[in-house]
């Protein structure tokens, strides 16, 4: 849960995004807040500690609902044994609501046929899906963008200041979605 000086700094967020080695401990990773934000996306990635953000174990950021998103998400999350994948890549072009895919895609997982993935929901109204998912790198890469897609839509995507990860690092993300 993020505190009233999170929301301060960094606004709403609906995603979490930690990094650990092969050998479980944990990545530091730049935490921007709204003024780093703003600059990245008028193209200046900046990473200046107290000034554009802090460094944290932790990255949540807010994602933008792409135009298919809107027309699926409340059926195919809202816990119809509905299938959703996290994917996340190397991109960092600001996303746009008439995106249909990630800039660079890395890796993507299922979240309800993967042993490291998990759909957690209440099936109510104005319900809040939670999709998680845990990734084993099998390759070193710059991760600077995220989504979910269902079927051939990818219904969010939303960019960060990117991270590196190494060969056997577990990049663990959680989306939520309010229905």
């Amino acid at each position: 849960m993020e505190s009233n000086l999170e929301k301060l700094l960094i606004g709403d967020c609906n995603t979490t995004i930690s990094v650990c080695d092969s050998g479980g401990k944990p990545k530091p990773l730049f935490q921007e807040n709204i003024f780093g934000r703003f600059l990245r996306h008028c193209g200046f990635n900046l990473t200046i500690p107290g000034i554009t953000g802090w460094r944290s174990f932790t990255q949540r950021s807010h994602n933008l609902i792409t135009d298919s998103g809107h027309n699926v998400v409340a059926l195919a999350l809202g816990g119809n044994n509905a299938a959703p994948r996290i994917a996340i890549g190397s991109g960092n072009t600001s996303p746009t609501a008439a995106d249909t895919g990630l800039e660079s895609l890395v890796a993507q997982m299922y979240a309800t046929n993967n042993p490291l993935a998990a759909i957690t929901t209440t099936n109510t109204p104005n319900d809040t899906v939670n999709i998680v998912a845990a990734f084993s790198m099998t390759v070193a890469a710059s991760i600077g963008e995220e989504s979910i897609q269902y079927g051939g839509n990818m219904l969010a995507r939303q960019t960060f200041t990117p991270f590196t990860v190494a060969v056997g690092d577990i990049v663990n993300v959680a989306h939520s979605v309010v229905c």
